[in-house]
């Protein structure tokens, strides 16, 4: 991915950002359940290979399933493999923000609470502290 700025619609409800070089933010709107997971699997470990850092921004879902997690878990452990970053940036959805703390996965992700913080170099894993 380049530079641009510009948001390149995945599908409907996911755009894709590159805000600098190596880093891709995928923002998600709306619902994602297994009726995206398969385009979101693919879009994910595609990133995850080619960006040594991948941010993906649940801050404006609506609803989130089980299909979305497994993504999610795919997606840190391919980061994980190819020695680069993946980051949860959380949102105040409380339907998403339960589905997260039901899943366990806010303790095995590294997450934020805002861009900022997801870019910044150094995040913690499992950073959850005041989100």
């Amino acid at each position: 991915m380049s530079g641009d700025p510009t948001p390149h619609s995945v599908l409907e409800d996911i755009v894709v950002t590159a805000p600098v070089d190596g880093v891709a933010v995928v923002e998600l709107h709306g619902d994602h359940d297994r009726l995206t997971a398969d385009e979101l699997e693919t879009l994910l470990r595609e990133l995850t290979l080619e960006n040594p850092l991948v941010v993906v921004d649940v801050t404006d879902a609506r609803f989130i399933d089980s299909s979305f997690l497994h993504s999610l878990v795919n997606a840190d452990r391919h980061a994980r493999e190819a020695d680069n970053r993946f980051v949860l940036q959380l949102g105040t959805g409380p339907a998403v923000r339960k589905t997260l703390e039901v899943s366990g996965l806010l303790e095995v992700l590294t997450c934020v609470s805002t861009r900022e913080d997801a870019l910044t170099p150094a995040s913690p894993r499992s950073s959850t502290g005041g989100l």
